[in-house]
Parts: structure tokens; sequence; C-alpha cells
């Protein structure tokens, strides 16, 4: 059963690799603040062919998506939604206990008549803590599984994803947050009954 628990209870959670939501993650002021900016009509949106990964031979009309990188390779782009991210990044550094930040980036995706699944995948091979902070509320759940992925060949040439069983479906709710241990397979989906489905993907490593 999925943990919905209080930030001093995390590390404890992660360390036994479950993963864990919290809910009202940050204060309902900033969390306004964050979402009146990134939930716009003034948002700087990139379009991506492929919401997971460019190149997806899994590639479906309802893969595509939005992004805005905030962090890559453990740089920041310097740019105006990363100062007022800057307090929701020192939250997520604190709460798990990590040093860095490898990348970070806003997504969205969009309607979808039957709630389209993405790739499965996982965000990075190496050791890292993977999270998902929820902008908007909507149907476009969040699956883990419960193979690990840590190579690239490793995916494409020793893992079945049809024998895949799914851990946990987290529901998207604003300000909530999820962890997990980044090396699971997981992936996300487009909503049905929601416009879209707004997010903060944020890898972090100790």
């Amino acid at each position: 059963m999925l943990n919905i628990i209080s930030p001093l209870n995390l590390i404890q959670h992660l360390d036994n690799m479950k993963p864990v939501v919290i809910d009202n993650f940050l204060s309902p002021k900033y969390f306004s603040r964050v979402k009146e900016i990134i939930d716009s009509n003034n948002f700087s949106w990139r379009f991506k062919k492929d919401i997971t990964w460019p190149n997806d031979p899994n590639d479906t009309l309802y893969s595509y998506g939005f992004d805005y990188w905030v962090i890559e390779n453990f740089q920041s782009n310097n740019c105006d939604i990363f100062k007022i991210l800057t307090g929701f990044y020192c939250e997520l550094l604190g709460a798990t206990d990590c040093s860095k930040i490898s990348k970070s980036r806003v997504d969205m995706v969009t309607y979808s008549p039957e709630k389209h699944q993405h790739s499965i995948h996982v965000d990075e091979y190496f050791p890292h803590i993977a999270s998902v902070f929820y902008i908007t509320d909507s149907d476009a759940e969040t699956i883990l599984f419960d193979q690990q992925c840590f190579s690239y060949d490793q995916y494409f040439n020793n893992i079945d994803l049809s024998t895949l069983n799914v851990v946990e479906k987290i529901k998207p709710k604003e300000n909530r947050l999820l962890f997990f241990d980044g090396s699971y397979l997981h992936t996300g989906c487009s909503p049905s009954k929601y416009k879209n489905r707004i997010i903060i993907n944020t890898d972090l490593v100790k």
C-alpha cells in the first residue's frame, strides 16, 4: 500500500526502497505562486514529438508533450523559473538528504481519449532518487513497475516489458510530491478527463 507520510519520515522509507507520497509539500502561498507561473498562457513550453525520449520506437499519435528544462546535466539554465523554483529544490534536497540535482524539467501532456500510457523507462542509468511534483489535478497516473534497469543495453536487450507488474499507480493531485528509487521502471499517462497534466520531474543524487 502506498505511503502518504510527512517529510520527517521520508528518508527512512526511501532507504527501504518504498515509493513515498507527500501531500501539501509546499506552503499554500508558495505553491500558488509556482502554479500561477507554470500554468499560465505565458509559460515557454517546448513541443516534443515524444515526451519520453527522442526517436522512441514506441512512438504513437499521443506520445507527444511539452517541456521546459530547468536543470540539465547538473547545471541550471539560470532562467527565471529556476529562480522561482530555488525554494522548491532546497526542500527536495533537504527532504531526501541528497546533495545534487542531476536534472529537472517542467513537463506537460494533454488530453487523450483513452488515457494514453507513455513509454516505460528510467530517467538515469546511475543511482538516483526520482521525484514527480504535481502542479495540477488530473486522472493521468504515474505508474511504477517491479523491475529495475541499470543500463541502456539492459533496457533494450534484457527486459521484457510485457512481464512487468504494476507496483503502484499514483494519481496527480495539486502540491503532491512522489519520491521513489529511480532505478525502477516507470511511466506516466495523458489524461482522458482533464485538458492536461503538469508536473515537475526532478532526479536527485546523494
